[in-house]
């Protein structure tokens, strides 16, 4: 069974990483305007055909190396997607998703929320979805009944989502969670909202299917599979719980923010109680805009600017506990950049 501490590794390598900063904050205002807006790339005509895709690959091998060209790259490999999708090819659109992830890191291009980069987690995302299906499709109790060696069964799933558990063993293929949080790293909030609510689900789905079994099993044995529950049911409370605190400093509080709040209602339902029982948690118009700034600021290069963003934000918020701290971060580095 898994024990608390075989997860630390895991833990500490997900929320001991520096704090992403979003770059998707909606651009209502002049100092906004010179901030890049997430890519809409339109939708397929149904008149789409193989000629389309002839034309769309001319442009990647036209413009593919060119990182000027990025913008229009990605969102051509996104077309070419889209139409293969629209004629059932969901392999060759899967193909096309992979290149453009591969485009994108050969290129060297930068994970700053940025269309491109917004448009490559969306991809990598996307290419994830049949694995993440099967793994919470899986059983450890069908028909009422525990599944063959349920143990060896859940030992074989934590593998798949969150790794090996034992340090002699050498995982085969990257955990899924794994795979989950490199998407996070291009810091585009939607891709990344999406990212964090499948790791929560992953996680519950392995807590409740131990809380199962623990029914089920041989007294000796409940206490273990409860053990497992409460650890993942912990893993999923975290992990949900940061990405809503990245989505409220963003204000970014769209369907997928609202489903981040319901799951961790239902597991810390004292410190995040439902949305609808609460009037607090509707930001007024000045919280919107300190949300807005604090995400500019996360994006700004250079420290001073950082520090600007933040001071303007906590001067319109300024009881906001967490743009206090992304204030005090700010100012120790433009500290050490002063003293460098």
């Amino acid at each position: 069974m898994v024990a608390r501490f075989q997860l630390l590794a895991l833990l500490t390598s997900i929320f001991m990483t520096p704090a992403i900063g979003w770059g998707a904050a909606p651009a209502d205002t002049a100092a906004e305007a010179a901030v890049p807006a997430v890519p809409a790339v339109p939708a397929v005509p149904a008149a789409d055909s193989a000629g389309d895709v002839t034309l769309l690959e001319a442009v990647v091998k036209a413009k593919g190396r060119d990182r000027a060209a990025a913008e229009e790259v990605a969102k051509t490999f996104v077309r070419i997607a889209q139409i293969q999708d629209s004629k059932g090819d969901a392999k060759a659109a899967g193909h096309t998703r992979q290149r453009l992830v591969d485009w994108f890191e050969t290129l060297g291009l930068p994970r700053d929320g940025a269309p491109p980069a917004q448009l490559a987690a969306e991809a990598r995302l996307k290419l994830l979805e049949p694995q993440l299906a099967r793994e919470l499709a899986r059983k450890l109790v069908e028909g009422g009944k525990l599944v063959p060696d349920p143990r060896k069964a859940l030992e074989s799933w934590q593998e798949a989502v969150v790794g090996p558990l034992k340090e002699a063993r050498t995982a085969k293929t990257t955990p899924l969670i794994e795979l989950l949080e490199k998407v996070r790293e291009y810091k585009a909030l939607a891709p990344a909202k999406l990212a964090s609510l499948r790791q929560g689900r992953l996680a519950l789905a392995l807590a409740s299917e131990s809380t199962a079994a623990a029914a089920l099993d041989t007294p000796g044995q409940q206490a273990a599979w409860i053990e497992s529950s409460k650890v993942y049911r912990d893993l999923a409370a975290a992990m949900l719980e940061r990405a809503w605190k990245e989505t409220d400093v963003a204000g970014q509080r769209d369907a997928v923010a609202f489903e981040i709040r319901s799951e961790l209602s239902k597991l810390k339902p004292a410190e995040y109680p439902p949305l609808d029982s609460i009037q607090e948690e509707t930001m007024t118009p000045q919280q919107q805009e300190a949300s807005k700034l604090a995400a500019l600021a996360q994006r700004a290069a250079k420290p001073a600017l950082k520090v600007m963003y933040m001071k303007k934000a906590l001067a319109l918020d300024p009881n906001n506990a967490k743009l206090k701290e992304l204030l005090r971060s700010a100012e120790t580095e433009l500290a050490k950049e002063g003293g460098g």
